[in-house]
């Protein structure tokens, strides 16, 4: 510890003495209790501390105050170590990283800062998360939004502070898809799925099934919209959090909120290309024979007309083969063959190979008992080939 008081630090020494302080901290905290420390190893420890206190805040090495940030996280740890001004320092410093422009990039040092505090209760924390909340109802802002959310997923390390933190930012998000704020949509898209992660990791409880109902039901609301004309970027961001809830939930769940989606593409007729993204994210990550067959899908989905180069409807089709109960895939194999027929495009040649692969992923890694069927498929498709008129462009696919 008494590096860290010596000459200036050159090169890396900085960084190597602040690793090392860090995991001393750790071995202390986890070992010893500080309440029968010697006074002149509590002496050094509170001098020690005071410096973090400062070394977090040096705007000019934002290297070192990032360590720093690390190292104070170990001494929460450490019952009776930090004073009130300690505290009172960590408190402002995670308050002006997380909304001042003018403040270094937040970091994972400050994240995780922010959830040893919250996993203590530290009276800090709540303040920290109230300014937080506040600042997400505000709406967005082209240089504090993200500032805010980075740090906002430290919530995701406690019951009380997700609880507290996530109908907000709920909330916001389902407002920007609805009112068509692309930018604040994708980056509260992006922390969501980031606070649902973290969230995994720690143990905490989150409600997927009805987070994926308000995200799904703003998804397709805004696609009904006159006023918008949807681009599939928008949706990116949201496909990936769609894609984490629907492999969390369970199947009863996905089952009722994938019949909502269903209904919704039967109604379009020719679904748009955000439509299918949502319904790929859903059943290609769906728990396995957690959907039954309907016809009304499949003949949807074979449909030449969706046919372009994101191949979003055979990537769909692919996932319903994948995720199907076993008893009805001789059915949709059956209702495929006949939206085929009689005429054998170039599109529908595309389809074919993503059923084919979905096949596969469905037998892997027992693949035997799924051989016959592929090999089933592309025999009928060789026999509806020679009757295309596409012929010559097909030959390569087979």
């Amino acid at each position: 510890m008494t590096l860290l008081f010596s000459s200036p630090l050159q090169g890396l020494r900085p960084v190597l003495v602040m690793e090392s302080t860090t995991a001393l901290l750790s071995l202390y905290a986890s070992l010893c209790h500080h309440e029968e420390t010697s006074q002149e190893l509590s002496l050094k420890l509170s001098l020690l501390t005071d410096q973090l206190c400062v070394l977090v805040n040096d705007d000019s090495n934002p290297e070192l105050a990032l360590r720093a940030a690390g190292s104070l996280c170990a001494t929460l740890a450490i019952p009776g170590l930090l004073t009130a001004t300690n505290l009172d320092v960590i408190r402002s410093t995670l308050v002006r990283v997380a909304t001042q422009e003018s403040a270094p990039p937040v970091g994972a040092e400050h994240g995780d800062l922010l959830a040893a505090a919250l996993r203590l209760n530290l009276p800090l924390a709540d303040d920290v998360l109230s300014l937080l909340k506040e600042e997400i109802c505000r709406g967005y802002h082209p240089t504090k939004t993200e500032r805010v959310l980075r740090m906002s997923t430290a919530c995701a390390s406690n019951t009380l502070s997700l609880s507290f933190m996530l109908p907000s930012l709920t909330e916001s998000f389902v407002s920007s898809i609805r009112d068509n704020r692309a930018p604040y949509q994708k980056l509260l898209a992006k922390y969501l799925l980031d606070v649902v992660c973290r969230a995994e990791k720690c143990g905490t409880t989150v409600h997927h099934a009805a987070l994926l109902r308000s995200v799904v039901a703003a998804w397709i609301e805004s696609l009904g919209s006159e006023q918008r004309t949807a681009a599939i970027e928008d949706f990116v961001e949201a496909s990936l959090l769609v894609q984490k809830l629907a492999q969390m939930c369970s199947a009863s769940d996905i089952r009722e909120i994938y019949s909502t989606i269903l209904e919704t593409c039967l109604k379009a007729n020719i679904p748009s290309q955000p439509l299918l993204l949502l319904v790929q994210s859903v059943i290609c990550h769906m728990p396995r024979d957690a959907m039954s067959a309907d016809e009304r899908l499949v003949q949807l989905l074979s449909d030449g007309r969706l046919h372009d180069s994101s191949h979003l409807a055979g990537k769909c089709l692919a996932g319903l083969v994948n995720k199907l109960i076993a008893g009805d895939m001789e059915k949709v194999l059956q209702c495929l063959q006949s939206s085929w027929q009689p005429q054998w495009t170039l599109a529908k040649a595309d389809l074919l190979l993503w059923v084919t692969k979905g096949l596969l992923l469905r037998g892997y890694p027992d693949l035997a008992k799924y051989t016959n069927l592929v090999r089933l498929v592309h025999r009928r498709a060789k026999e509806w080939l020679y009757s295309s008129k596409e012929q010559s462009d097909l030959m390569f696919v087979f």
